[in-house]
């Protein structure tokens, strides 16, 4: 929510009167956020989501509940998605309420597009929470996890974005 305050009332400042609105503004300054942070939250809250059950021994504990093992995975993974979606609402949700609150006029394609992005920051965090559980699976200790959780962010999200700029 601090990231996204500020980026509301102070990354608006080099747009000046150039037609575009405050929230379209924030839009972009939010998506280049997703971007990098959202994977790597994704990445940490569910790189230990099995083989850190399993090193703690709570993993026996759950499978001895009357559920399948999907069952198990699903529910974690849901939650996690969950606390995801939940601190992107709040958090991006902070910025939008703050510029409406201080009479930014915005307009019908601006929520439209404020809605998009945070939609697809959500789906984003999911597809690395969905990469964290991978990690957490088949590895067999949170150390290793948490190396190739990071490992990977590096790799998918700094080094793919600048070889892609290159390659454009």
């Amino acid at each position: 929510a601090a990231l996204a305050l500020s980026l509301a009332f102070l990354g608006a400042a080099p747009a000046g009167r150039v037609g575009a609105g405050a929230l379209e503004v924030v839009v972009v300054s939010l998506s280049s956020l997703s971007i990098f942070l959202l994977p790597l939250i994704a990445l940490l809250i569910s790189h230990d989501a099995i083989v850190g059950e399993v090193e703690r021994g709570t993993m026996l504990l759950l499978l001895s509940y009357p559920i399948a093992r999907w069952q198990v995975v699903l529910g974690k993974f849901l939650g996690h998605i969950a606390i995801l979606a939940t601190a992107t609402v709040l958090g991006y949700g902070a910025a939008a309420v703050a510029l409406a609150l201080a009479g930014h006029e915005t307009g019908a394609e601006g929520w439209r597009a404020f809605a998009l992005m945070l939609g697809s920051s959500i789906l984003l965090g999911a597809a690395f929470v969905a990469l964290g559980y991978l990690v957490s699976a088949l590895v067999r200790d949170r150390g290793t996890a948490a190396g190739l959780a990071v490992g990977l962010w590096l790799l998918l999200v700094l080094l793919w974005d600048m070889a892609l700029l290159g390659l454009l």
